[in-house]
């Protein structure tokens, strides 16, 4: 919701060229703090003093160093995701006759799956800039028009999530080994 149509073609999980980056830290050993952690890559001498004197010193933060290694692990999802959905997302455009920006990735033709999820996803975006603008102009406290707008999109996505690819994978695998459970007796001389 409320991003700009070219997020849907950054590859940049890490925010590579900038003086600092956060990211959530999707790592076992934090999902059961009710605050939430996040990552810091700091790349500059001025980015590390601002976390550094207005963050620890003036107790905003609690930093903690870890490995590489483990910020690597953290966004390893976020990373193949984001580059295949993107290889996925260049062939929808192209296939539109739009120009697609040069990436590391080449364009890719999606699992239906994969292309309802982009669908939905440009559908939520969209869709949640009018939606905010109806909840405005209605000047009603809370987001009960906001969510009345988005509620067909955001529904669809929970579908999409529970009935992903790997999911449909793993019910067709199942059919087939409860087809041969039933055919191999039949089968026996």
């Amino acid at each position: 919701m409320f991003k700009l149509k070219s997020c849907n073609f950054c590859d940049d999980v890490f925010s590579e060229l900038a003086d600092i980056c956060f990211m959530d830290a999707w790592l076992p050993e934090y999902a059961e703090e009710s605050a939430g952690t996040s990552l810091v890559i700091t790349r500059s001498a001025l980015a590390e003093r601002i976390i550094r004197e207005a963050g620890i010193k003036n107790g905003k933060c609690d930093l903690q160093e870890i490995p590489v290694e483990k910020v690597i692990e953290s966004q390893s999802f976020v990373v193949i995701t984001k580059r295949e959905m993107l290889q996925h997302r260049l062939w929808v455009e192209s296939k539109k006759g739009r120009i697609i920006p040069q990436k590391r990735v080449t364009p890719k033709k999606p699992h239906p799956l994969d292309w309802l999820h982009i669908l939905n996803a440009e559908a939520i975006r969209s869709r949640s800039f009018m939606a905010l603008s109806k909840q405005r102009a209605s000047r009603d406290v809370g987001l009960a028009v906001f969510l009345k707008q988005m509620r067909k999109d955001l529904y669809l996505r929970k579908w999409l999530y529970r009935f992903n690819r790997e999911n449909f994978k793993a019910g067709i695998k199942r059919r087939i080994d409860n087809v041969r459970k039933r055919i191999r007796p039949l089968l026996k001389p």
